[in-house]
């Protein structure tokens, strides 16, 4: 029975010996870095807009290409007071009235200066508490 005894101290004893040796092994384990990674290239998606929103207005999304910067927020203003807020702030930076278009819950105006052209879409549901604008930016 004794000799049984230390066979089982022995037996635990190296397990125990490998498991902390593997426990060490694993907590110091450094992988090695083949390749460096370079700063991740691609289009740039900052925030570029120049013109200011309404007072209470939540931006939903912008997007930018090599023509067209395109900005989408709600606000808690109707589609009205969008309209008369936005041109307001194209007229007063030099930009000049192209079109208005006006549908039952959609109001649609455009303004060019030089070679830009800009449009306001503003749109609202029945029922709702906010209306969804669309600022767009065209370099033509």
């Amino acid at each position: 029975m004794e000799r049984s005894y230390k066979k089982y101290i022995l037996i635990i004893s190296i397990l125990s010996i490998l498991s902390i040796g593997s426990y060490i092994f694993f907590v110091s384990y450094q992988p090695k870095v083949f390749k460096v990674a370079e700063a991740v290239k691609g289009a740039n998606t900052g925030d570029t807009f120049s013109f200011p929103y309404p007072e209470n207005s939540e931006k939903i999304g912008f997007n930018q290409n090599s023509n067209l910067q395109q900005t989408t927020f709600q606000t808690t203003k109707n589609p009205q007071e969008v309209v008369t807020f936005y041109k307001g702030v194209f007229q007063d930076k030099g930009w000049e009235l192209d079109a208005e278009i006006e549908n039952t819950n959609e109001f649609i105006t455009k303004f060019k200066k030089g070679n830009q052209r800009a449009t306001v879409i503003s749109t609202t549901t029945d029922g709702s508490n906010f209306t969804i604008v669309s600022v767009e930016l065209a370099f033509l």
